[in-house]
């Protein structure tokens, strides 16, 4: 008896026992929903992937052109310094061989010393050292006198050798800076050495403005989240663009004692004072070693072996919540994922690293738009949820068929086949919920795979448009891009001229009738051209004929053809105005507004890729300048010098004195009579 009740109750559960609209409801709410699901949850999970590796990427890069930015201001402080070394004031003075000369020649070396001061705001220390290392003149004069062989940038100097620490902490001082020397020599012998401490300050005022030049893409919000700081080659963070409590603290607990050694030796950061003494003589102080953060030892190992190779990259790592406290292990995460780029600061005399650059940004702030695109998946498939319940409780079992038809399309979807709205038409078009459930699902597909094949297009421009630096390059790269999406018959960039206030084309595509409108200059407001740029925002212009106010103008940008329908978007950088980008066709109607959103989706890649190419072209020209007019400084010196050099000649005094014999004879002879002549 007990076997047969169980048995009856199994029964009734069976599938094949339950009513049709039961069976509507679990069917349509697994193949409707599981699809819809899956593909949102595939989609955004990829589309993350996508962006978080596009993000390292380019943090990658803001970190590479950052230490570029260093290394060259580094460069430019030891031309300041290579040139100091070589005044003739500081080779007499090192070169003197007695004490009185050396009183004498005294104040010509201090003002060499002043003067490098006031030319190079970034310098705050300067010193010359004689061969046995002792301070023969310094912009401190207290510690005049003092010998600092045993300091390492004085015995590079000493020896020969161009010498860059990593930002360290100053001995006296107490305040973060870069310690840079070079020789003095006479000839070809070294007779001294010069020795200079560059501002830290400096250094962070780089890494604060990067974000203001390189990235004007990132929104104000992203940029508010997002840290550069400093690693040197012992894990320590010795700089930071803003305030932060892992400033001079070691990423990760340094267990080498080589490597505190090492730390103490250099002094890297600074130095204590005894207990209960806030100010002490520098030589009763005790070097300080980092204080550790056990959480960011992931980030420690990443840094070590890249600062070692010396290559840029990128990481995602977990970033404690509480420094003191280390990381969770086995892919667990205690604090919130983070994503970094790096890139190495090379000593631009020694085949060496001296930092890396770390550009930090959480991967919650640039994958929020992924969460809330699922979210509107979940909030649809909820919506469809609820039309699926209200279906099967009004459907009957003729509906069977109409039903199995979508399923089978949404188990095709599901496998990832080609999808075709005429593959459920019959469906589509009963008037029922069933039909509106179709149109819904087939609508959703279509637009979901639309907005990513419109992502994977602009994520592909993208690359391209900035693999070069070449701005003509950069520009044609960008319309020949834009082609591939959209078609048009001809196509203009414009490039703001701040100066003149007017759009001037600088680059131009087309077919045969166009005119090429390379070098046309178009005012502001005026014209569909000057419309875009004076508003910036962008313009659709289905029919040109019926804009009688701007014919004329239209009319202009063709030969032969006739143009008919434009589509405009303005080249921005925040509010800034770079340029504008026209399409052009000579068939009305022939752009609509999914081309205008796919194009104001690119415009703010190539406006970034316009800006950087207008850059690097601008200071290849400051480069191509300051070299043409070190070149003059030069041969002007090479030319007085061979003056000089004739002048005080033996040969050359005798013949003046040749001369000056002449004129005095010439002076006393009488002047002969007319009658004479």
């Amino acid at each position: 008896m007990e076997k047969k009740r169980s048995f009856t109750f199994w029964k009734k559960l069976y599938f094949g026992n339950w009513s049709i609209r039961a069976k509507l409801l679990v069917v349509m709410l697994t193949l409707s929903l599981g699809p819809l699901l899956t593909a949102v949850w595939i989609n955004t999970g990829s589309s993350a992937r996508a962006i978080t590796q596009q993000t390292q990427i380019s943090l990658s890069r803001l970190a590479y052109s950052t230490a570029q930015r260093i290394e060259q201001f580094l460069i430019d402080n030891h031309n300041f310094i290579r040139m100091a070394a070589s005044e003739p004031e500081v080779v007499a003075f090192l070169s003197a061989e007695t004490e009185e000369e050396q009183v004498q020649l005294q104040s010509g070396v201090d003002s060499v010393v002043a003067n490098l001061l006031s030319s190079d705001p970034a310098i705050d220390l300067v010193g010359f050292y004689d061969l046995k290392g002792d301070v023969v003149s310094h912009n401190n004069p207290d510690i005049v006198g003092r010998n600092y062989l045993f300091r390492d940038y004085v015995q590079v100097a000493l020896s020969g050798g161009q010498f860059t620490s990593g930002i360290q902490q100053g001995w006296t001082t107490d305040t973060p800076g870069i310690n840079a020397s070079a020789p003095v020599q006479r000839e070809t012998d070294v007779i001294g050495a010069i020795a200079t401490r560059i501002q830290g300050e400096f250094v962070t005022d780089i890494l604060r403005s990067t974000l203001d030049i390189e990235s004007e893409d990132i929104t104000d919000e992203s940029r508010e989240n997002i840290d550069i700081f400093l690693v040197n080659e012992y894990g320590i963070v010795v700089g930071h663009s803003g305030e932060s409590n892992w400033l001079y603290r070691s990423l990760g607990t340094i267990e080498s004692q080589e490597i505190l050694d090492a730390i103490t030796e250099v002094r890297l950061l600074g130095g204590s004072c005894p207990e209960g003494v806030d100010q002490c003589d520098p030589s009763e102080k005790t070097p300080r070693l980092p204080e550790p953060i056990p959480a960011a030892q992931q980030l420690a190992d990443t840094l070590s072996e890249a600062i070692q190779s010396g290559e840029a990259g990128s990481d995602r790592y977990c970033h404690p919540r509480d420094a003191a406290d280390p990381a969770a292990e086995n892919g667990e995460c205690d604090g919130a994922w983070h994503v970094v780029g790096y890139a190495p600061v090379r000593d631009p005399f020694a085949s060496a690293n001296l930092f890396m650059v770390v550009v930090d940004v959480p991967e919650d702030v640039f994958l929020r738009p992924i969460e809330r695109q699922r979210t509107q998946g979940i909030s649809i498939a909820a919506l469809m949820a609820a039309l699926t319940v209200v279906a099967s409780l009004v459907v009957a079992r003729t509906l069977a068929q109409p039903i199995g038809k979508l399923a089978a399309a949404a188990q095709n979807v599901e496998n990832d086949e080609p999808f075709e709205p005429q593959d459920v038409a019959d469906v589509t078009a009963q008037g029922d919920e069933i039909g509106h459930l179709a149109r819904v699902f087939s609508d959703m597909v279509i637009s979901l795979r639309a907005r990513m094949a419109e992502l994977r297009t602009v994520y592909e421009i993208g690359q391209d448009i900035t693999a070069t630096l070449e701005v003509d390059e950069t520009l044609q790269a960008i319309l020949d891009r834009v082609r591939d999406v959209i078609a048009y018959d001809a196509a203009e960039i414009t490039l703001f001229d701040q100066r003149e206030q007017k759009l001037i084309v600088a680059a131009w595509n087309g077919t045969s009738g166009f005119a090429d409108t390379r070098g046309r200059r178009y005012e502001l407001s005026k014209g569909f051209t000057g419309l875009i740029g004076q508003e910036r925002r962008s313009l659709l212009v289905a029919d040109t004929q019926a804009e009688s106010e701007r014919k004329a103008v239209t009319v202009k940008l063709a030969d032969e053809a006739i143009v008919r329908s434009l589509l405009g978007v303005p080249l921005l950088i925040r509010d800034r105005l770079v340029g504008t980008l026209e399409l052009i066709s000579k068939h009305v109607g022939n752009f609509d507004q999914d081309d205008q959103r796919l194009l104001e989706t690119i415009a703010p890649q190539a406006a970034i890729a316009i800006e950087k190419a207008q850059q690097v072209r601008e200071r290849e020209q400051e480069l191509k300048n300051q070299i043409r007019q070190l070149r003059i400084e030069i041969d002007e010196v090479k030319r007085r010098k061979q003056v000089e050099q004739i002048v005080e000649t033996d040969y050359f005094q005798a013949l003046r004195e040749k001369a000056r014999g002449m004129r005095a004879r010439d002076a006393s002879e009488p002047a002969p009579s007319t009658d004479e002549v």
